[in-house]
């Protein structure tokens, strides 16, 4: 090979090029942890690498056609936010996306999420009997709710030795109550 041939075939530029771009973030991981009250939620979810921001949906039924107002592509500048404004007793469908100057990443899974039901409401005693020691105790039914747990006490402070039923498990909204004989009222919670 001539010397010519061959400085022309290990000659190489010293000129290139670098290219640098942006994707899209990978989803974030939705926990399906957080305290809840009645009408809060606390979502956290995991951060996605490259993410400036994220969006948070929620709705009412998991295909997301009923959006709950004020939480439907939702910025989110961190990994956390507390729902508020939110009723008791309802399951909430959950799902969160990363975001940058390239646009948003895939929703992470759904989380259904379900605040906490309402106390219920106390009703007037019924079938009070006298001779068999007996009253029923009623309530109101509290949405979301599946079982109830009932006190019923001789005395209106609940302390320890006045109970006559304690956290009993009761699944409908009415439950017979004994009461011992000589007893002249007693107390619901």
């Amino acid at each position: 090979v001539s010397q010519s041939r061959y400085d022309s075939i290990t000659n190489t530029s010293s000129a290139s090029e670098i290219f640098s771009f942006l994707t899209k973030p990978a989803a974030p991981t939705l926990s399906s942890a957080g305290s809840s009250t009645t009408t809060t939620l606390d979502l956290s979810w995991t951060a996605s690498a490259g993410a400036t921001s994220y969006r948070l949906d929620v709705s009412f039924n998991p295909s997301f056609t009923q959006p709950v107002s004020g939480y439907f592509n939702k910025p989110v500048s961190s990994t956390s936010l507390k729902l508020e404004g939110l009723d008791s007793g309802t399951a909430y469908y959950i799902r969160v996306r990363a975001a940058n100057a390239d646009g948003e990443g895939d929703s992470s899974a759904t989380v259904t999420r379900t605040t906490l039901p309402a106390a219920p409401t106390a009703l007037a005693a019924s079938s009070i009997n006298k001779t068999n020691n007996q009253f029923t105790a009623n309530w109101t039914t509290v949405k979301g709710a599946t079982s109830y747990r009932l006190d019923v006490a001789t005395t209106a402070s609940f302390v320890s030795g006045t109970f006559l039923k304690e956290n009993q498990a009761v699944s409908g909204t009415s439950y017979v109550v004994d009461f011992p004989a000589g007893t002249t009222q007693v107390y619901l919670s």
